[in-house]
């Protein structure tokens, strides 16, 4: 599932509840949607891809306690024959 800004820095996988500066939530007084979305991530299991996260952008969110963990997807480069 493409992300986009729901997560802007792997921070905010371990601690939903940070903003950043430039985040048009951080003042709502709505609840942000990360937290939903990271436990349904995590509940099942399928592969997100955040903005923002550096390479390869693609993982899993697995649940640790309260807090969420980021697991990147292995890259493999077998394209390039030796």
């Amino acid at each position: 599932m493409f992300w986009g800004d729901v997560v802007n820095i792997a921070l905010q996988i371990d601690d939903p509840d940070i903003s950043l500066r430039f985040d048009s939530r951080r003042l709502s007084p709505r609840p942000q949607p990360r937290r939903k979305l990271l436990e349904d991530a995590a509940r099942k299991g399928y592969i997100v891809s955040p903005d923002h996260l550096p390479f390869p952008g693609l993982g899993h969110i697995r649940k640790d306690g309260q807090a969420y963990t980021w697991v990147p997807v292995d890259y493999v480069n077998d394209a390039v024959e030796k």
